[in-house]
């Protein structure tokens, strides 16, 4: 009975190591292609060698981290060729989205949008957060394709860093709100074609920063080329 205990308790302290490990990936608090020591983990955490190393053994399968032969663990990084492809799907599929969502949304939901994208108005020049988010997750709520959340469920990790990496970037917050506005206007408008239009010109926008990051180097060792 107590090894039954033991083991159920370790495996709880791994699934925590695991879900605060990930956090610190997708939020870029441990930054692509940098180094993570097991030591400052197990003392940022409160927790003992076994669940970190477990954890980050889990995240190597997802694909989150690496460990190099004698050189330890890795944050890894993200190809030139994982974001083109990724935002090709990214593209086709919340460009469908807009479209069908521009025909099924409500007029109470979209003037609600209209009053919160109004108020959190960015300043241009001004670090700001961008407040797109709600307007993808009202797009889908409102379309109800369980098929096309799977796919782009798919990618939610790489995403969560691009778009933190892209919000990084000067100026982008304020673009970002702009084309978000644009997208929600044609919706009000009820005119489909644009609002696909405007969510495909959106993505490929989004798209171009994080490029530009990478040949500016504003992520430091963050892509693989």
């Amino acid at each position: 009975m107590h090894s039954t205990n033991s083991n159920t308790a370790k495996r709880s302290r791994s699934d925590i190591a695991y879900e605060k490990i990930k956090t610190m990936l997708l939020d870029l608090q441990l930054g692509p292609g940098s180094a993570i020591t097991e030591m400052q983990l197990m003392d940022d955490l409160g927790m003992s060698r076994t669940p970190v190393r477990q954890a980050l053994h889990r995240l190597e399968q997802e694909g989150l981290v690496r460990l190099l032969p004698r050189k330890g663990w890795f944050v890894a990084g993200a190809s030139l060729r994982d974001i083109q492809e990724i935002f090709v799907i990214r593209e086709a599929l919340e460009g469908i989205a807009a479209r069908l969502a521009t025909e099924l949304i409500t007029d109470e939901r979209l003037q609600e949008l209209k009053d919160y994208m109004d108020e959190v108005e960015p300043v241009e020049g001004q670090e700001n957060i961008d407040p797109g988010d709600i307007l993808h997750q009202s797009i889908f709520e409102a379309v109800d394709n369980e098929q096309m959340n799977r796919v782009l469920s798919l990618y939610d990790d790489q995403l969560r860093r691009f778009h933190i990496m892209a919000s990084r970037l000067p100026g982008r917050a304020f673009l970002s709100y702009r084309e978000h506005y644009g997208i929600l206007k044609a919706m009000i408008e009820r005119d489909s074609e644009k609002a696909e239009q405007r969510m495909r010109e959106h993505i490929r926008s989004s798209r171009r920063s994080i490029l530009e990051g990478v040949v500016n180097n504003s992520y430091g060792r963050s892509f693989e080329y």
